[in-house]
Protein backbone atom coordinates (compact mmCIF):
# COMPACT_ATOMS: atom_id res chain seq x y z
CA UNK A 1 0.00 0.00 0.00
CA UNK A 2 1.36 3.61 -0.69
CA UNK A 3 0.69 6.43 1.31
CA UNK A 4 1.36 10.45 0.75
CA UNK A 5 4.64 11.36 0.87
CA UNK A 6 3.78 15.12 0.96
CA UNK A 7 1.38 16.23 3.94
CA UNK A 8 -0.90 18.98 3.29
CA UNK A 9 -3.98 18.64 4.78
CA UNK A 10 -4.98 17.75 7.46
CA UNK A 11 -8.03 15.44 9.29
CA UNK A 12 -9.81 15.51 12.27
CA UNK A 13 -11.86 12.67 14.00
CA UNK A 14 -13.49 12.10 17.57
CA UNK A 15 -13.91 8.92 19.20
CA UNK A 16 -14.44 8.02 22.28
CA UNK A 17 -11.70 7.17 24.95
CA UNK A 18 -12.22 3.55 24.72
CA UNK A 19 -11.89 3.66 21.04
CA UNK A 20 -8.64 5.28 20.99
CA UNK A 21 -7.07 3.34 23.98
CA UNK A 22 -7.80 0.12 21.59
CA UNK A 23 -6.24 2.11 18.46
CA UNK A 24 -3.37 3.03 20.26
CA UNK A 25 -2.81 -0.83 21.78
CA UNK A 26 -3.30 -1.69 18.04
CA UNK A 27 -0.55 0.88 16.76
CA UNK A 28 1.85 -0.24 19.43
CA UNK A 29 1.92 -3.61 18.72
CA UNK A 30 2.65 -2.39 15.09
CA UNK A 31 5.76 -0.59 16.07
CA UNK A 32 3.90 2.56 14.67
CA UNK A 33 2.59 5.89 15.81
CA UNK A 34 -1.28 6.49 16.19
CA UNK A 35 -1.49 8.77 13.72
CA UNK A 36 0.08 6.56 10.58
CA UNK A 37 -1.95 3.38 12.14
CA UNK A 38 -5.28 4.88 11.74
CA UNK A 39 -4.19 6.09 8.26
CA UNK A 40 -2.66 2.93 7.03
CA UNK A 41 -5.84 0.90 7.62
CA UNK A 42 -8.14 3.43 6.56
CA UNK A 43 -6.44 3.57 3.53
CA UNK A 44 -6.26 -0.11 2.83
CA UNK A 45 -9.95 -0.69 3.49
CA UNK A 46 -10.43 2.26 0.96
CA UNK A 47 -8.42 0.56 -1.59
CA UNK A 48 -10.33 -2.65 -1.09
CA UNK A 49 -13.17 -1.36 -0.77
CA UNK A 50 -13.09 0.90 -4.62
CA UNK A 51 -11.22 -1.97 -6.08
CA UNK A 52 -14.32 -4.65 -5.14
CA UNK A 53 -16.56 -1.71 -6.51
CA UNK A 54 -14.91 -1.52 -9.45
CA UNK A 55 -14.54 -5.53 -10.23
CA UNK A 56 -17.09 -7.23 -12.23
CA UNK A 57 -17.17 -10.97 -11.59
CA UNK A 58 -18.58 -13.84 -13.51
CA UNK A 59 -19.40 -17.42 -13.48
CA UNK A 60 -17.46 -19.65 -15.42
CA UNK A 61 -20.58 -19.68 -17.57
CA UNK A 62 -20.58 -16.03 -18.08
CA UNK A 63 -17.10 -15.83 -18.70
CA UNK A 64 -17.32 -17.63 -21.78
CA UNK A 65 -20.44 -16.22 -22.79
CA UNK A 66 -18.68 -12.44 -22.70
CA UNK A 67 -15.07 -14.03 -24.32
CA UNK A 68 -17.29 -15.47 -27.14
CA UNK A 69 -19.12 -12.07 -27.65
CA UNK A 70 -15.94 -10.31 -27.91
CA UNK A 71 -14.47 -12.89 -30.29
CA UNK A 72 -17.91 -12.60 -32.60
CA UNK A 73 -20.15 -9.92 -31.59
CA UNK A 74 -23.68 -9.59 -32.70
CA UNK A 75 -24.53 -7.17 -35.52
CA UNK A 76 -24.81 -3.61 -34.84
CA UNK A 77 -28.86 -2.87 -34.56
CA UNK A 78 -30.17 0.68 -35.38
CA UNK A 79 -30.37 1.33 -31.42
CA UNK A 80 -26.37 0.72 -30.96
CA UNK A 81 -25.79 2.70 -34.62
CA UNK A 82 -27.90 5.50 -33.14
CA UNK A 83 -25.59 5.04 -29.83
CA UNK A 84 -22.14 5.30 -31.70
CA UNK A 85 -23.27 8.80 -33.87
CA UNK A 86 -24.26 10.24 -30.61
CA UNK A 87 -21.29 8.72 -29.10
CA UNK A 88 -19.26 10.75 -31.79
CA UNK A 89 -21.05 13.86 -32.13
CA UNK A 90 -20.18 14.42 -27.80
CA UNK A 91 -16.70 13.27 -28.65
CA UNK A 92 -16.35 16.34 -31.17
CA UNK A 93 -18.36 18.54 -29.45
CA UNK A 94 -16.79 17.97 -26.52
CA UNK A 95 -20.12 17.94 -24.79
CA UNK A 96 -23.64 16.27 -24.22
CA UNK A 97 -25.81 16.38 -26.99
Amino acid sequence: MQTETIKSSHLNIRVSELSKNVLQRAAELEGDTLSHFILSQALEGAYKLLSESQTIYLSPEEQLRFFQLLENPPPINAKLSRAIERYKKVKANGSEV
